[in-house]
Parts: structure tokens; sequence; C-alpha cells
């Protein structure tokens, strides 16, 4: 009896589960189906990206290992690290003013002013600014420095800097150039 009356109910159940609350949503799946599918638009053509094909020329390989150690420039030139003494290596150029020019015996020096306001006497060969920069020339309009300096492949290359004479008529101090 037991089982007849679990069969029974679960009959009940099932028949509760199969009630059409969702007529509404057959009656229109049915009409959905019976009308014709809408007309897509076709997909537009595809077209292919531009490429491009790397040269190199003078250009670094992208694909060369780099360290952080700095290489020979293209004439073997390294600068020497431990070689950098003197009163005049401590400040960069831009801070640095010529204000004269000294001979005794030909020999010229280039009176030099620093940012803390000492004049000292430089000659040619001394080291000078941040950039390994060695005294090449003293002229009367200024002083030819040559400088080394990385470039941007890592390696050292040389260049020419001018310090030019300040301007004794200048009234604030300043170089004018």
């Amino acid at each position: 009896m037991r089982r007849l009356a679990a069969s029974f109910s679960l009959l009940l159940l099932l028949t509760a589960c199969a009630s059409d609350e969702f007529d509404d949503l057959r009656v229109f799946m049915d009409e959905a189906g019976k009308q014709p599918a809408p007309k897509l638009d076709p997909l537009p053509d595809v077209i292919p990206p531009a490429t491009f094909e790397y040269e190199p020329g003078q250009l670094q390989d992208p694909f060369k290992t780099r360290t952080l150690r700095p290489e020979a420039g293209q004439d073997g030139f390294i600068p020497d690290m431990g070689k950098r003494t003197g009163p005049f290596v401590e400040y960069p150029l831009d801070a640095l003013r010529m204000v004269g020019v000294m001979s005794k015996d030909k020999r010229r020096n280039a009176v030099i002013k620093l940012p803390d306001g000492r004049l000292l006497l430089a000659r040619v060969g001394d080291p000078i600014g941040q950039n390994f920069g060695v005294i090449s020339a003293i002229r009367d309009e200024g002083l030819e420095i040559k400088e080394v300096t990385l470039d941007s492949s890592g390696n050292w290359s040389q260049s020419i800097a001018i310090l030019a004479m300040e301007d004794s008529s200048a009234s604030s101090g300043a170089n004018s150039r």
C-alpha cells in the first residue's frame, strides 16, 4: 500500500511539473520558425595587413644581445676611467666660465671661473667637464675641448665642444652666446 501511495504521489508530482505555463513561449517559437530568416549583410572583405621588411643599414641589430658595459667606438677608443682628477672634472661644462687668457713664455693658460667663484688656470691637456673632456686648444675666443660620450648604440664616440670666452660687458655675469 505504501508503494501505491508513493507511486501515486510521484505521478501527481510529474503531472504538476508538466503543466502548460510556457504555452505562450511555445506558440511564439512555432510562429517564429514559420517566418523566413532575415537576410544578413555579407562579411567585409579581409584586407591583409601591410608587411614590413627590416633593412638594418646603419641601424642597430634589434636581436643582438646587449650589455651594460660600453664597447670601444669605431676607432677603438675607450676612455681611462681612473685618470679623471683635477678641479675641472667635478663640474659640467655649462657650469664653468672662461674669463680670460694669460700667456707667459709662449705658454697660454685659460682663466676658468668655477661655480663657487674661484679662478683657476687651465692649460692644454688638462681634463675638464664630466664627459671625459680634455682641453685641446686655448684660443682668445674660447677653449676647444675633445669630449668622449656614449652614443645611442652604447659605443664611445669623440666630439668637439667649445667653451666660449665670457663676455665681460654682460652685467649679469651669464655667458652671452
